[in-house]
């Protein structure tokens, strides 16, 4: 590469860089295309139900081991909600009904799930 075309791209890679840090929403942003950022919560519950797909069933396919959900009661705002989520073969297991569980969620997405000491 000749020198005028390696300082444009190190020209080029600064600048979307620095378009990537703003702190302006881009066009296809969530605050721009209308959707909320909901940020990550962290809920504590108990695993009221557990599910289980056997495969070829839903959306898993003949191979695997199946699909998997849990099922969470937590206080929220001074109401009860339920989150139904699907989650591993080993989470599955490790928690069953009546297990008691801080569950964490971003953008109402399930991201992890551990055991609730009661502090």
């Amino acid at each position: 590469m000749t020198r005028p075309g390696f300082a444009a791209a190190v020209l080029l890679a600064v600048a979307l860089g620095a378009g990537c840090a703003s702190s302006k929403p881009s066009s296809g942003s969530a605050a721009a295309s209308g959707k909320r950022d909901t940020g990550t919560k962290v809920l504590k519950g108990i695993v009221v139900e557990r599910e289980q797909e056997a495969p070829g069933q839903g959306s898993s396919g003949f191979q695997g081991t199946g699909t998997y959900y849990l099922v969470f009661e937590v206080r929220e705002r001074g109401s009860t909600a339920h989150y139904r989520y699907q989650v591993t073969h080993q989470q599955w297991f490790r928690y069953p009904e009546g297990s008691a569980v801080r569950i964490t969620l971003r953008n109402n997405f399930l991201q992890d799930i551990q055991p609730d000491s009661g502090s």
